[in-house]
């Protein structure tokens, strides 16, 4: 009863463990917990006899729809248990396995079965008590129930909102405006959930300070946090579109489509065997399969205009039906793909009843004066990324309303969540954000610990499943290697380490000269200026990883090219013959240094450069021993690195830098 989410996992892991090597007696445990779920309870034993149920049974549970039904009905106070029932139902939405090559069935539930009428009920008629905290898990179960089981699910989560819309006061095209006085008071106190915006665990009641207006006070701090609760059905609406389209429709699609390619296949052996032994002709197991195939989707009027009718069948059911007119079929001319795009397409126009509510979000958004309450703003914000997950049109039409808001807004909570959801995005639509790179990476200097922490997780996973490729801002990562937020640091460290595993150590490797190159000679900005301490202990984590001796010699080559590209900057010359001393060199590349001697002599003035070649050289005979060949290369570069350090070799490099200044354009700037 007091287990912690993590507890949880770890329980149903040893459970799913214990049934699968035998160890426990799977079947009477099962029954014990059906009946435990059965009774009624005041401690919510039956919530968690319904948790472990979720655990261990799977699509077998369709066997019990109706008694689930029965008892959510007749516990539809309970919302824990409404909410337990929902993720128990969803298991009977589970896809069996693909046999012989065949797309099984998806399990559905006709479109007037009274398990979506009750569930509809339930989320209406308590919409209203802002002070449950159990609702908000309640109706998303419930909706991904609808949108897993239900025929026709859209529509039954539209005539939801509809009904909510009348409780929260909001009209199409228009929302009501909620006085600010009742907005100096937060409507929350916790910290909200990204997944659950506006979670009502955060609405408590106005402060005793505010005793004298209380009851008028009261009232408008309800209206507020009924509108927050309505855009989280909202965006649980436009997410549950998304996976209905994204896995239910287009698996569909693709098995009509896989059905259709087998009845052709089929018909051709038909007709050679008729030709061959004059047989009479029948019908193929797969075409009559596809006559009783059970539809998904919802009708919408401006799907139904585009339909193409380019199949002649008998339809034997209401089911079938729905899905022609709003499909018409996945034939070759006209792909899968190209189906599910016209579809979103209706989805997403404005009259469609989602996008006349997203005026809503724009509204709340656009004037953060007006609507300044943390939670509201946090609602809305998420509603809006989980509307542009619906099309990329959508997504990049918004974007820069989301970045501006990345940037500008002035309560954390907003700014972590878009990273968190940013993950999806780049999921969904990996280009669409493709000109807003800067401010994704922009976010690892953000103010909060919090914002920072949450966008390297975001930017380290999308790099490491190769889902954006890492370019000129990773030395952004690089200096979170030094963040003084421990947990930052190490992440930063541990990214470097995953990355340095990578196609054998060359991820890592092809981005270290873009990391160096902008964080060489001070070249940051002055509210980030980094220290030569700092940029020593990022270079020496970094490099630690770069041990082939290939990786060495091209290194060492960038390395001195910048050496004698490099002007009258002696932090820069500190810092590349830091980097260069951080290599393990082999004969190849000590001779390299022998031969590009005058890229950095004039630079051995300099102390800490001098120091570093002299670390070089020493490290160099330790590891490479006394070979004859090398010794005469470790000798004559020992006496020319003497040499600059001379009085001789001194005068020598400052005429060389005077030279240079007289050689540079006016204005130009060292």
């Amino acid at each position: 009863k007091g287990a912690t989410f993590s507890e949880e996992l770890c329980f149903e892991e040893i459970l799913k463990q214990l049934i699968k090597g035998k160890k426990i007696a799977t079947g009477s445990i099962i029954e014990a917990l059906w009946k435990f779920y059965k009774a009624p309870s005041d401690d919510h034993t039956d919530v968690i006899a319904g948790k472990i149920l979720t655990f261990i049974v799977g699509n077998e549970v369709n066997t019990k729809l109706n008694d689930i039904t029965d008892l959510i009905q007749a516990k539809e106070k309970n919302h824990r248990f409404v909410h337990i029932s929902g993720l128990l139902l969803q298991l009977a939405a589970t896809p069996k396995k693909i046999e012989n090559g065949v797309r099984p069935k998806q399990f559905r539930l006709p479109k007037t079965h009274r398990l979506f009428e009750i569930l509809g009920n339930i989320i209406v008629s308590t919409f209203h008590d802002v002070s449950d905290r159990q609702w908000t898990p309640m109706m998303e179960s419930a909706f991904d129930v609808i949108f897993k089981l239900a025929d026709g699910p859209i529509k039954h989560i539209e005539n939801i909102i509809k009904k909510l819309a009348v409780k929260t006061g909001v009209k199409l095209g228009g929302l009501f405006k909620i006085p600010l006085s009742s907005q100096t008071q937060p409507l929350s106190t916790e910290s909200m959930d990204f997944e659950n915006a506006g979670n009502e665990s955060n609405q408590n009641q106005l402060s005793q300070q505010q005793q004298h207006h209380h009851h008028h006070s009261q009232m408008n701090a309800n209206s507020a946090l009924l509108l927050v609760r309505f855009l989280n059905c909202l965006g649980k609406a436009a997410v549950g579109i998304v996976y209905y389209v994204d896995c239910t429709v287009k698996d569909e699609l693709l098995r009509r489509k896989e059905a259709k390619q087998s009845a052709a296949v089929n018909k051709k052996l038909q007709k050679k065997t008729r030709n061959s032994k004059k047989r009479t002709k029948r019908k193929t197991p797969d075409e009559d399969d596809e006559n009783q195939s059970t539809s998904m989707n919802d009708t919408t009027n401006s799907s139904s205009n585009r339909t193409l009718n380019s199949t002649n069948r008998t339809v034997d059911d209401e089911q079938d039906d729905e899905m022609c007119q709003v499909f018409g079929g996945a034939e070759a001319e006209d792909p899968v793909d190209n189906e599910i795009g016209l579809y979103i397409q209706s989805l997403c126009e404005k009259n469609s009843l989602l996008m006349q509510y997203k005026n809503i979000l724009e509204q709340i958004l656009l004037h953060p004066n007006e609507y300044r309450d943390e939670t509201l703003q946090l609602s809305a914000t998420i509603c809006l990324c989980k509307y542009m997950l619906l099309s990329v049109e959508l997504c990049e039409t918004h974007a820069k309303m989301l970045f501006d808001l990345l940037k500008n807004s002035i309560f954390e909570s907003v700014r972590v969540a878009i990273m968190v959801l940013m993950n999806d995005f780049y999921l969904k639509y990996p280009l669409a954000f493709a000109a807003y790179s800067n401010d994704v990476y922009g976010c690892l200097r953000d103010r909060s610990d919090n914002v920072r922490l949450a966008a390297l997780k975001t930017i380290s996973n999308l790099i490491l499943k190769e889902m954006v490729k890492p370019k000129g801002q990773i030395s952004e990562i690089a200096l979170c290697i030094i963040d003084k937020h421990t947990q930052i640091a190490t992440l930063a460290t541990s990214f470097f380490s995953e990355l340095a595993k990578r196609q054998h150590g060359e991820a890592l490797f092809n981005i270290l000269p873009d990391i160096f190159s902008n964080l060489v000679g001070g070249g940051l900005d002055k509210e980030r200026e980094l220290n030569e301490d700092d940029f020593k202990c990022i270079m020496e984590f970094l490099f630690k990883y770069v041990s082939k001796e290939k990786q060495t010699e091209s290194l060492s080559e960038k390395l001195m090219q910048r050496f004698h590209m490099a002007d009258n900057n002696p932090r820069l010359w500190r810092d590349l013959a830091y980097i260069m001393s951080k290599l393990t060199y082999n004969e190849r590349s000590l001779k390299g240094l022998l031969d590009h001697y005058n890229y950095y002599a004039d630079k051995l003035v300099e102390d800490a450069v001098y120091e570093s070649f002299l670390t070089i050289l020493n490290n160099a005979k330790k590891n490479l021993g006394n070979k004859p060949d090398l010794t005469v290369v470790l000798d004559e570069l020992s006496t020319r690195i003497d040499q600059a350090r001379s009085s001789n070799g001194i005068l020598i490099a400052v005429q060389q830098a005077q030279q240079k200044t007289k050689q540079q354009p006016k204005g130009r700037k060292n």
